[in-house]
């Protein structure tokens, strides 16, 4: 698309694409909240929650 972007074909193939990148997420966020959080919240004390949340936040800064 960056390269021809008039292209009709390239700007259909990225949109299946996204499609399918939503579809799937949408399935993988649905999982992780019906199965992950709950385990995460009876398994690890609100301390231990905490810091997994500082580390997953940690990760997704920007490396200075």
């Amino acid at each position: 698309v960056v390269a021809e972007p008039a292209s009709a074909q390239h700007r259909r193939r990225l949109a299946d694409a996204a499609a399918t990148l939503e579809t799937d997420l949408e399935a993988h966020l649905s999982l992780e909240e019906a199965a992950l959080f709950p385990f995460v919240v009876g398994a690890l004390s609100a301390s231990d929650q905490a810091e997994a949340v500082r580390e997953l936040r940690a990760r997704r800064q920007p490396a200075a």
